[in-house]
């Protein structure tokens, strides 16, 4: 459960290489300093005549979740890493594309997979008015809104419509907002 720096790996796009010809993936997708990858195995090996090992019957498929990382404590030669789990783990990053979530073959036992497609279904949109299950601070319908900072990360927040401005963490799992037309 460590991390792995590579020597030969001194930008990104080489380590995405190494990662992809090291696992074999069949398919893959980089999303940030994530990487989702559809691993091909075998569960059933026989061996021939003289003891080596060969797959029988059709691949498999799970997704190996790969967290990337780049060690800049020298600065002229940076060194990138990964931490590889699999979706039986239950990583908690949940963007992975459906074209992967529907391609893997293994059993969703931890629910891994359905939480990815959960995620994907509440998309905020700036601007856009909504209205909650459960009233947040008295009100009902809030609209979202990004506050632009210069220098700094921008700020999303949601405006009421009597004017009240609030940051509100979790909004999708605990207001259940739907958009109004």
């Amino acid at each position: 459960m460590g991390w792995w720096y590579l020597y030969s790996c001194p930008t990104k796009k080489d380590l995405v290489e190494h990662i992809k010809s090291n696992f074999k993936l069949s398919d893959y997708s980089v999303r940030g300093n994530v990487l989702y990858g559809l691993y091909p195995f075998h569960k059933t090996w026989l061996p021939d005549n003289f003891g080596t090992l060969f797959p029988v019957g059709q691949p498999d498929y799970a997704i190996v979740v790969c967290l990337l990382d780049c060690d800049r404590s020298r600065p002229n030669f940076p060194l990138w890493g990964y931490k590889d789990m699999g979706e039986g783990d239950y990583p908690y990053y949940f963007d992975c594309p459906e074209r992967l979530l529907a391609k893997s073959t293994v059993p969703d036992e931890r629910g891994w997979r359905a939480a990815c497609r959960e995620k994907r279904k509440i998309r905020l949109v700036e601007g856009q008015w909504y209205e909650f299950a459960t009233p947040c601070h008295g009100e009902t319908q809030w609209q979202y809104l990004r506050q632009r900072r210069s220098f700094k990360r921008d700020v999303m927040f949601w405006r009421s419509q009597g004017g009240q401005e609030f940051r509100i963490p979790n909004v999708g799992e605990r207001y259940k907002p739907t958009p109004l037309v």
